[in-house]
């Protein structure tokens, strides 16, 4: 019913309110490990580690993943010299995400 659907909907605005605020009030710094969540889906954000990007080879692509698996967990590096390990990350910066499933390097 309408009503049922409407509860449903409130619901889950709720759950993901407080998803989001449970992981908006904290600093980001340089050169922690994170994890990124999709809130929409509740799937975090992965690479495909047995990939390599067709124009970089350096580079994976990502998918969506609800596994929280090495995969999942990225560093965030100052794009930057001007940001050093430990500063907080700006929500105007530029930001590089890296990930090596298999260690970092």
């Amino acid at each position: 019913s309408i009503h049922l659907a409407e509860n449903r909907a409130r619901d889950e605005e709720r759950l993901n309110l407080k998803k989001t605020e449970r992981f908006t009030t904290k600093n980001i710094r340089y050169n922690q490990d994170v994890r990124l969540l999709h809130v929409t889906s509740g799937l975090f954000l992965a690479v495909e580690a047995e990939k390599t990007s067709i124009l970089e080879e350096r580079n994976f692509p990502c998918t969506l993943s609800d596994h929280q698996g090495p995969e999942t967990i990225f560093k965030i590096l100052p794009l930057t010299a001007g940001n050093q390990a430990g500063e907080v990350v700006m929500e105007n910066h530029v930001v590089n995400f890296f990930n090596n499933p298999s260690g970092y390097l």
